[in-house]
């Protein structure tokens, strides 16, 4: 998967034509989906309870860090130029490099059910409500964050201080919810099924990231910068409002096992 979206990625500079730069496009963002399901599966099965939250919680630390850095890149070359591409070609081929210097870290082959979000709602209603709504914040904050960021940079000083701390205590609580929900879905999921709850857990994170955006952005044009946050409270809060009504699901792991790959259609 990582050659994969490392060829695709490259492919890119040999077009300019719109309509396959755009197949090309949607081609590598599956690629990354799949990847994404592939690093959070193979996690999942190796942590237990004990420490899973923990696991997903470094590595969504180490995700965030390297967007950031990602974007830094972007910063410091020429997006017009083929540099970026290149370096993300490269960058997905030394994504390899781990599972080549240290083979016991490969992921044992297994036959799994086909990716199903019904399997997380049946495992975590609440859990599968969640990650949609992970979704929707991540979704609208990286769509909306450079208008939030351009308020923010007119305001005088100490306000605008005031309001960057507000805006990182924001990011600080609302980021680790992706590792918290999925840990949480993970957890009632027998081990057999981890792989295809986490391909659940995607798909349904997707779906809320993907319409994130265009939900925001009528609060967003209305109220600039605030709108993005105001988003994000509404949605979490419904969230921690639907908490007691939907409750954790009446499903144990061991009634998940039993069910098995026939289920998953």
């Amino acid at each position: 998967l990582a050659a994969i979206a490392a060829a695709l990625a490259a492919a890119l500079l040999a077009t300019g034509d719109e309509a396959a730069w755009l197949g090309l496009r949607a081609a590598g963002g599956f690629a990354l989906a799949a990847l994404y399901v592939a690093i959070e599966g193979a996690l999942n099965a190796e942590a237990d309870n004990a420490t899973r939250a923990r696991v997903l919680s470094v590595y969504m630390i180490v995700y965030l860090g390297a967007t950031l850095a990602g974007q830094a890149l972007l910063a410091a070359t020429d997006p017009t130029g083929s540099l970026p591409f290149v370096l993300i070609a490269g960058l997905m081929l030394a994504s390899i490099l781990p599972l080549v210097a240290h083979p016991v870290a490969r992921v044992r082959q297994q036959r799994v059910p086909p990716l199903a979000p019904h399997r997380v709602w049946r495992a975590s209603p609440l859990g599968a409500i969640g990650i949609v709504a992970v979704g929707l914040c991540y979704g609208a904050f990286w769509a909306h964050a450079p208008v939030a960021a351009g308020a923010l940079a007119a305001l005088d000083p100490p306000f605008g201080g005031t309001m960057l701390a507000l805006v990182a205590a924001t990011g600080a609580a609302m980021f680790p919810l992706y590792a918290v929900v999925a840990a949480a879905v993970s957890d009632r999921v027998a081990p057999a099924l981890l792989v295809a709850a986490s391909g659940g857990v995607m798909l349904l994170f997707s779906l809320g990231a993907a319409i994130g955006p265009s939900l925001a952005a009528p609060l967003v044009d209305t109220l600039g910068g605030r709108g993005l946050f105001a988003f994000i409270a509404v949605s979490l809060l419904a969230l921690a409002g639907l908490a007691p009504v939907v409750g954790p699901a009446p499903r144990d792991r061991v009634r998940a096992a039993e069910e098995g790959p026939a289920d998953a259609a």
